[in-house]
């Protein structure tokens, strides 16, 4: 056979080659569309590595990214995490999506895997959705940390500026509260209170900064120090305060101590003078004044120090006020002790004129009470004249004792009536020589009467007697010269005659 072949070996041959070429065709077809599978299946399977690993990259990343402390120096850096978190929560559900998108893809192929492919496969989806879950809870966590903490730091700023008004509130009720304190007890415990409240405020204030993050303590260190500090400055203000109060509270009352001491004293020195006392019995009482006068004094020096304590702290108003009441009590009180000492010395003064009146009173009342020995006695007199003019004449000299004796104790008696207070004794002593003025002159008559009267008896006595024994003399003589011896009717009659004409029952009367 030729190189050519035959007509019919190259129908066959071309048959063959015909079918072989079909054949061909159809495998490269085939072969093509196994190929475009191929390729779709590389795509997809790539792809979804890809976007498998960017899922991954994210979860790797953001696992990174939530690993990191969390931290609040300051409101700036919190709102920067906070962003920060709030980025991470939307890619976490867009990485949710492509997860699942992940999953869907991994089912498409998943009939041509292989058992342990497929399992592997569902594995895999399993823990990246797993390890999303976890990511998303923890971002979450972190976000609702970090929002929570930026809300306190807002609180704390907002703390921070109320507190900062607060101070100046504070420091500026203290700056109006600082002026000199006031000698007014009742000033003194206004200003306590309104520190007592601010003091109180304070701390409750400060209580309530206890509440806020420790992380915002640093910006609010100073504040709290200064809270501290002006605590701890009230709170010695307040003693010293209370200090003060209690020193004018005392000063009030020993000024008021005073001053009732003054006016009961004034009472009573003028009770002493209109009341019914001796001299001696007033200068004792005087004397008692005077020891209370002094404690009260005493008492006054006290109030002097603590007034000037007061003026000390005070302003010049209250300087004056204390000064000008301390010196009014203390001229008072002067006055008082002047006024009792002046009245003591004139009780002094006028005890001892007593006592020199009863002196001489003593002395007075011993003559007297010897004169009047005299002045009551009777002497007994003798028959003859001259024994009655003898005692006349000494009655003269005693009548002339008695006068100068009653003269002087009128005087005494004008000098005492000018006294005041006369103690008991002089009184009973003046008593008595007020007796004396009333006896006295009416017994010294009586007695000058007596002895008047027995000078007259004896004068009579003896002039009747010249008569009579005349008369007798007279009658001898007629009776003798009669012729027819005793004419007794005549002797009868010139016996009446005698008796009317000389006065005999006269006579016998005055015996």
């Amino acid at each position: 056979m030729g190189r050519e072949g035959s007509d019919d070996d190259r129908a066959h041959l071309q048959i063959i080659v015909d079918d072989l070429k079909n054949k061909q065709s159809i495998l490269n077809t085939e072969c093509g569309k196994q190929m475009d599978s191929l390729r779709n299946l590389l795509a997809a399977r790539k792809k979804f590595e890809d976007d498998v690993a960017q899922c991954e990259k994210w979860l790797d990343e953001a696992q990174v990214a939530t690993s990191m402390e969390l931290r609040s120096p300051n409101v700036a850096l919190l709102e920067e995490q906070l962003a920060k978190y709030n980025d991470l929560a939307k890619e976490a559900e867009r990485v949710a999506a492509d997860i699942e998108k992940c999953g869907d893809e991994g089912k498409s192929f998943m009939p041509s895997l292989s058992e342990p492919d497929k399992l592997t496969l569902q594995a895999y989806i399993s823990n990246l959705q797993d390890k999303h879950k976890r990511l998303g809870g923890v971002i979450k966590d972190r976000s609702d940390a970090v929002k929570n903490n930026l809300d306190q730091f807002k609180a704390a700023a907002e703390r921070v500026k109320q507190s900062a008004d607060f101070m100046q509130r504070i420091q500026a009720e203290i700056k109006e509260l600082n002026r000199p304190v006031s000698a007014k007890a009742e000033e003194v415990q206004n200003m306590l209170g309104s520190y007592e409240k601010i003091l109180g405020d304070l701390k409750e204030y400060r209580a309530q900064l206890g509440d806020l993050p420790s992380s915002s303590l640093g910006e609010l260190s100073s504040i709290v120090s200064q809270q501290d500090d002006l605590i701890k400055a009230i709170e010695d203000q307040i003693a010293r305060l209370r200090q003060l109060l209690l020193l004018r509270q005392q000063f009030m009352a020993l000024i008021q101590q005073i001053t009732t001491f003054i006016a009961k004293y004034g009472e009573i020195v003028q009770e002493i003078e209109k009341g019914g006392h001796s001299v001696q019995d007033k200068i004792k009482k005087y004397d008692d004044v005077i020891l209370k006068i002094q404690e009260c004094e005493a008492v006054l020096a006290a109030a002097t120090d603590k007034g000037q304590q007061i003026a000390a702290d005070g302003s010049a108003a209250d300087r004056n006020s204390v000064t000008e009441t301390l010196t009014s009590l203390k001229q008072q009180l002067q006055n008082l002790r002047r006024t009792v000492e002046k009245q003591r010395e004139a009780l002094e003064r006028s005890a001892a004129a007593h006592a020199q009146i009863s002196d001489a009173l003593d002395a007075l009342l011993d003559r007297g009470h010897a004169l009047e020995v005299s002045v009551q006695s009777r002497p007994l007199l003798e028959r003859h004249l001259e024994s009655v003019q003898d005692e006349l004449k000494k009655h003269k000299n005693l009548a002339s004792d008695v006068d100068k004796l009653l003269s002087e104790l009128k005087t005494i008696q004008e000098t005492a009536r000018q006294e005041v207070g006369l103690p008991g004794s002089l009184n009973e002593k003046l008593s008595a020589a007020a007796t004396l003025l009333t006896t006295l002159p009416n017994e010294l008559k009586d007695r000058a009467q007596y002895l008047e009267h027995n000078r007259t008896v004896r004068e009579v006595y003896h002039d009747l007697r010249g008569k009579l024994d005349k008369w007798i003399a007279d009658a001898e003589d007629r009776i003798q010269s009669g012729e027819d011896g005793i004419n007794f009717e005549r002797a009868y009659a010139d016996l009446e005659e005698h008796k009317v004409s000389w006065g005999i029952d006269e006579v016998l009367d005055w015996f």
